[in-house]
């Protein structure tokens, strides 16, 4: 029996592991002998048992709110693939069955655009002037904003990623997902900046060249 191979080398341990073999043990032991077995009170299982279930409840919140949030800007395109691999680089582990029963359970699955992509030469597209002249540094905040666009390729197709940097402290002020590497990729993510921050009047702004649509939109 599973639950007393265990017992032995757990008698010694502190509560915690004692309580975590008590919860995934599968045999038909029940609660009680198990925490006899292992000599811990029920009493203390059972509050372990609620703190790890609410503990696990706060984390679906967690999770929920930022796959709302990615699910929402990419004006719902993203499926769970994309959006797991998005939690991922942005620092949340978590495993992509779980972004699936959460999205399933909420109602928010992922959708073609339904538009094809359209891209102009570089030569064709419309170019403003480098106000920055290769001064990729700033001596206050606000004064001058980079934006950079990564590509990703999923199972569920490619994604854009605009992100809008502040060359001051390097933070991200803005960003937006689609499935379209266009201008209005670039003027979304530098409206969400705007949005994010209290912002001068004059701010320097400078994007990639060469961008699908131009850029004229911005004016």
């Amino acid at each position: 029996m599973r639950i007393l191979k265990k017992s032995c080398e757990l008698l010694c341990a502190g509560v915690q592991p004692k309580y975590q073999v008590i919860s995934e043990a599968t045999d038909s032991v029940s609660i009680v002998r198990r925490c006899e077995l292992l000599q811990v009170s029920r009493a203390g299982y059972y509050r372990w048992r609620r703190r790890v279930d609410q503990e696990a409840v706060d984390r679906d919140a967690f999770l929920l709110e930022r796959i709302r949030s990615l699910h929402r800007r990419s004006h719902g395109i993203l499926g769970f693939r994309r959006v797991h691999r998005l939690l991922e680089r942005g620092g949340v582990r978590v495993a992509q069955r779980r972004v699936r029963r959460l999205m399933r359970k909420h109602g928010l699955f992922g959708r073609p655009s339904g538009r094809k992509s359209r891209y102009r030469s570089r030569s064709r597209a419309a170019t403003a002037e480098d106000l920055l002249q290769r001064q990729f540094h700033a001596d206050r905040p606000n004064h001058k904003w980079v934006s950079d666009i990564s590509e990703f390729s999923t199972l569920d197709g490619k994604l854009y990623l605009c992100q809008v940097r502040d060359l001051y402290h390097g933070v991200i002020v803005g960003w937006f997902l689609d499935s379209r590497q266009t201008g209005r990729l670039v003027i979304a993510a530098a409206s969400v900046a705007i949005r994010n921050r209290v912002a001068p009047k004059e701010i320097v702004f400078h994007s990639d060249r060469g961008v699908g649509d131009n850029l004229d939109d911005m004016s």
